[in-house]
């Protein structure tokens, strides 16, 4: 189902990361590249409305925020290899025209299996062999 979600997104927008953040799954879609500027982060930090936000944040990874991209999933370029593997892989799109993701997700509601770390090991088969690991120890 993330898949769908994911490739959905990717079918629209040409640029789509998946971040992984407080147990809960974050897609973020532009239509430019999307990066992170540590100005941007410093201009962020010293406005008082962010302050709650910044709150939570700080809960997970401490003070700084140019430690954020830790949270970073799947880059944009995991997204268009998983995007184009849904073809072979016989994933759906979610369209209005086939609802695949209002039928299929509240199937798996009740079950007892961490779903969780299925979809991030999942989700892990995209990123290069050799950053597999890595991308995995800084999401704990």
């Amino acid at each position: 189902e993330l898949a769908s979600a994911v490739g959905t997104l990717r079918s629209v927008f040409d640029y789509v990361t998946v971040w992984f953040f407080g147990g809960q799954g974050i897609l973020v879609a532009s239509d430019r590249s999307l990066e992170i500027h540590p100005e941007v982060l410093e201009r962020l930090a010293e406005r008082p409305e962010m302050q709650p936000h910044l709150g939570v944040l700080a809960a997970f990874m401490g003070p700084d925020l140019s430690r954020i991209s830790r949270f970073l999933l799947l880059r944009e370029d995991e997204t268009r290899r998983l995007y184009e593997s849904m073809d072979r892989l016989d994933i759906p799109l979610n369209t209005d025209g086939n609802r695949y993701l209002e039928y299929s997700t509240p199937r798996h509601n009740l079950e007892k299996r961490n779903h969780t770390e299925e979809v991030v090991t999942t989700l892990l088969g995209y990123v290069d062999p050799g950053e597999r690991r890595a991308r995995a120890a800084q999401l704990e």
